[in-house]
């Protein structure tokens, strides 16, 4: 899990995408399956995801508030907000308390 999360925080300016564009950078693509992946871990084996749901959880929670309101960030916004949901609608949800 240590990896998902250092590509949760991953930036490189050379390969992010302009505003005006509306294809998503290669980080935005490679981000939103990292955080699919978490979504579909987090649903499948939540005992065994527990110890690493507080760290994922934060670096999604920032990777979706550091986003802008940008056509290329909508992949990354909507699979952030549905690993969001999942948490959210576990027995984990006091980490939105």
């Amino acid at each position: 899990m240590n990896g998902f999360v250092e590509l949760l925080k991953y930036s490189n300016p050379a390969l992010a995408a302009d505003d005006d564009d509306a294809e998503p950078a290669p980080t935005s693509v490679l981000q939103a399956a990292v955080v699919e992946s978490l979504a579909l871990y987090m649903s499948k084996y939540e005992e065994e995801f527990q110890p690493f749901l507080g760290p994922c959880l934060g670096h999604a929670w920032s990777l979706l508030t550091s986003t802008s309101l940008a056509p290329h960030h909508d992949l990354l916004v909507t699979t952030s907000v549905r690993f969001l949901t999942t948490v959210a609608c576990s027995v984990h949800r006091h980490h939105f308390a």
